[in-house]
């Protein structure tokens, strides 16, 4: 069994995500954040660690937009989306997608 068999399950369900929403590449991966959020860098092999870190990091760049009381009303992920062309948010996609592939010993998940 694949040691890293919630990471491979949560990264089906985020290609799945990223391939099937409707929208441009920035609501895909803001769509597809659901599905991944859960997964910490320690989910990852040591060599993948650093670009899954990095992957967070571009996806959290904005700080996000309270109202008057300090509610949260646009996310970080959201709101970096707002600033990010849909060339950087392909990029990130296939950085997943090619985690993915790493991660699952190159076998889907079932």
């Amino acid at each position: 069994m694949n040691k890293y068999t919630y990471t491979v399950e949560k990264l089906t369900n985020t290609i799945e995500c990223l391939a099937t929403h409707p929208g441009d590449i920035r609501k895909r991966v803001t769509a597809a954040y659901q599905y991944f959020y859960v997964l910490n860098t320690d989910d990852f092999p040591p060599k993948y660690q650093k670009d899954w870190e990095q992957i967070i990091k571009e996806l959290t760049k904005y700080e996000p937009i309270l109202d008057l009381n300090g509610n949260v009303i646009i996310g970080k992920v959201k709101n970096t989306m707002r600033h990010m062309h849909n060339k950087t948010a392909s990029k990130i996609a296939k950085k997943i997608y090619t985690l993915y592939w790493a991660v699952s010993e190159n076998k889907q998940y079932m």
